[in-house]
């Protein structure tokens, strides 16, 4: 009997115990533990789903121009990385599918920071919208 509660209890407690303080303690949110500032990253992924070339691209960071026109069927991916400051920290982003010069659509997103630090949103141009 000595040797059950050796091998299979005193284990099983341990690992009790360790899962209550790793998983029922607030003190490892990332704020407390200090680990503000930190980065972010975030990836769009931009798709043209309609027949016609359309520019699609981040209004915050860039404008019409021919590196982000996207040929039919086509796509591009935009990387950035934005250093949150604290947990109530966002990030606004706003995709524009345009041509001629003339906005067509936007989509907006806010990215807010958390555990996990890798963002991807995407936006795909049907012809008529940005879904």
């Amino acid at each position: 009997m000595k040797d059950f509660i050796l091998i299979v209890c005193k284990p099983m407690l341990l690992m009790f115990f360790l899962g209550f303080i790793v998983l029922g303690c607030p003190c490892y949110e990332l704020e407390e533990l200090g680990q503000y500032p930190h980065f972010e990253f975030i990836t769009v992924k931009m798709t043209n789903k309609s027949s016609l070339d359309i520019h699609l691209f981040i209004s915050e960071k860039e404008s019409f121009d021919p590196s982000n026109k996207v040929l039919p069927n086509g796509s591009r991916e935009w990387k950035y990385s934005w250093e949150a400051q604290n947990s109530n920290d966002k990030f606004n982003i706003t995709i524009i599918a345009g041509r001629n010069g003339t906005v067509l659509d936007t989509k907006n997103d806010e990215i807010e920071p958390g555990i996990i630090s890798e963002h991807y949103i995407y936006a795909t141009w049907n012809g008529s919208s940005l879904d």
